[in-house]
């Protein structure tokens, strides 16, 4: 009897020996999943709390340039929706009697003239500017303490603390590049359209006192009757900042160089764009001149005048965006 008792318990110990050494994974493998430590979870920690003071180190010497590029790209592409937004409420006052009407309620004494709006206009557009920058700062400063931060998985602390900070930093400034360029170059090129449009109709009209110091700028014939020709350019700047705007979000995505980014960053688009620009102010001086005579400019005169008025406009202010644009990319080092 005791006979069998050690020869079951010497198979049963040389089976367990046997899955053992079976089961012994390579030194490297261990090594690199446990340290030095027979548990995992501590080798785990001890790989998270190392990769932790290396990524706030990271943090520590990161440059400057990048916080500031994102800042101020968010600060841009909130100061380009308020000018839209200033764009289409200047349009819907010459539209719509009605909302004319309830403006004046809240200026009681002051004259809504074409200098007033600009000047509320330009308040609002830099307030928004600051304000944004400020969030901004808030939300970046946040983003980069949460990703040299610690919880209480170690596992779950070494995947969030696989991308270092500045990885994730200019991940944020990417981002915001395309909403950057596309909305300040509609808010830029809308803003520009409908106080041109005023300047040119009430110029052709009445002379600058009018213009600068009543609202008839809102409520004479020559603007009413011509809404169409400035809701159109609005949306023509819309629609050409979204192409932009795309163009870059691309660009980011893919890696690759955008073709129609480089053609309106070229110096000859500068150039062909101040040269359309110069023939239709002198077009449309032409067309205004005779105007007592012969009548005002046909439909189709003024719908052609001012799509290539806003062409001009879209182009120049896309190089001058596009040039601004490689800078940050450069000091991002992107470029």
């Amino acid at each position: 009897m005791t006979a069998s008792i050690d020869r079951l318990v010497s198979t049963d110990l040389s089976a367990l020996g046997e899955a053992s050494r079976r089961d012994i994974p390579p030194s490297d493998t261990a090594l690199r999943d446990t340290g030095i430590y027979r548990d995992g979870r501590a080798g785990a920690e001890a790989r998270r709390d190392a990769l932790a003071n290396e990524r706030r180190l990271q943090l520590a010497l990161m440059p400057l340039s990048v916080a500031q590029v994102f800042a101020h790209r968010v600060g841009r592409a909130g100061a380009g929706l308020m000018a839209i937004a200033c764009s289409a409420v200047m349009i819907l006052l010459v539209a719509d009697p009605l909302a004319l009407k309830i403006a004046t309620m809240f200026l009681p004494g002051i004259p809504l003239n074409l200098g007033l709006c600009i000047l509320i206009a330009s308040t609002l557009i830099l307030a928004t500017y600051v304000v944004s920058t400020w969030a901004a700062e808030w939300f970046f400063s946040w983003r980069m303490r949460d990703s040299v931060s610690t919880h209480g998985d170690a596992y779950g602390d070494l995947d969030h603390l696989a991308r270092g900070p500045l990885e994730v930093a200019q991940q944020l400034a990417r981002k915001a590049d395309a909403w950057s360029t596309g909305l300040l170059l509609a808010g830029v090129t809308s803003l520009v359209t409908v106080v041109g449009f005023l300047v040119a109709v009430v110029g052709a009209f009445r002379s600058s006192n009018v213009l600068m110091s009543t609202t008839e700028v809102f409520t004479m014939r020559g603007t009413t009757h011509n809404v169409e020709v400035v809701v159109l350019g609005f949306l023509c700047t819309l629609g050409g900042a979204f192409v932009v705007g795309r163009a870059c979000e691309r660009e980011r995505r893919s890696g690759n160089p955008s073709g129609l980014l480089a053609m309106l960053g070229n110096k000859k688009a500068l150039a062909a764009g101040l040269g359309v620009l110069i023939v239709t102010l002198f077009a449309a001086s032409r067309a205004f001149a005779p105007m007592y005579i012969a009548g005002p400019p046909s439909a189709n005169e003024r719908f052609g005048l001012a799509i290539s008025g806003v062409s001009a406009v879209i182009v120049i202010a896309s190089w001058s965006l596009l040039a601004w644009r490689r800078r940050e990319r450069a000091r991002l080092g992107d470029s």
